[in-house]
């Protein structure tokens, strides 16, 4: 359903952007306005209270200890994520091959149909053939990308590499997740999630940092083959501890 709002998003932008006059400061007040009902929408989610007098989890090296394979999971995930340019920045490369402006959302919008429409069948291949193998697809749909739109001529070429980046969150985003939650013990579910967060955001920042850097100091080409070097070593690391002897020690749902 967060896809589909994303994909939803991107289409009405489009259309009503020529109604604004072409204005995006406009596009982004109506923007603000509808974050905000959801926003208020929380007013109606209602959480399970936690019994009295449980002991609360505590984040300290022990649990890393205990919890090797998600600390090596964590570390992938986090050497991947230098590698994943903001989706914001590599709408730009498009903008030098031709694609008006105006037509920039449309670009967004094939990503979040593809995501929409990959997200359900590679999550259904992940309970068949197991959640690592599909990670790894996405890992490399997203090395293939980035690859794709480095070397782009056409605006056909950007819509390859887009497309490719929609199997990429689709083989990923709720995937990673999941693996997360059978990775550690029950008690520690939310503060792992938290730790999947702040790897992916951490390392999505220092990304866009440092690729915007590269694309504004030697153009986009070299920001993307950036993003495909990083992307691919923490594919390797993601391949080599979770596919080896060494992480099948650790499987608290029976992770297969």
């Amino acid at each position: 359903m967060d896809a589909v709002g994303g994909m939803l998003g991107p289409l009405v932008a489009f259309l009503i952007l020529p109604l604004l006059g072409g204005s995006y400061s406009k596009l982004f007040m109506i923007a603000f306005g509808v974050g905000l009902l959801t926003v208020f929408a929380f007013v109606f989610v209602k959480e399970a209270s936690r019994p009295k007098g449980s002991a609360l989890p505590k984040l300290n090296r022990e649990f890393f200890r205990e919890h090797r394979r998600f600390s090596f999971f964590i570390l992938s995930i986090f050497v991947f994520g230098l590698g994943t340019l903001p989706i914001t920045l590599m709408l730009l490369k498009p903008i030098s091959l031709g694609i008006s402006v105006a037509n920039i959302p449309l670009l967004y919008f094939i990503y979040s149909v593809t995501f929409v429409g990959a997200a359900i069948p590679l999550g259904k291949l992940s309970d068949k053939f197991g959640k690592r193998k599909t990670i790894v697809i996405g890992f490399a749909m997203a090395v293939a990308s980035y690859l794709i739109l480095a070397r782009a001529e056409t605006a056909l070429a950007a819509v390859a590499a887009f497309i490719a980046l929609g199997f990429y969150s689709a083989a990923t985003d709720g995937i990673e997740r999941a693996m997360t939650a059978r990775l550690v013990n029950p008690d520690y579910l939310a503060t792992a999630e938290g730790l999947l967060n702040a790897a992916v955001g951490i390392s999505s920042f220092l990304a866009g940092l440092v690729g915007g850097f590269i694309w504004t100091a030697s153009g986009p080409a070299y920001a993307l083959y950036y993003a495909s070097a990083l992307s691919a070593v923490g594919a390797i690391i993601f391949i080599v501890f979770n596919f080896s002897e060494f992480s099948r020690d650790e499987a608290y749902r029976n992770q297969p």
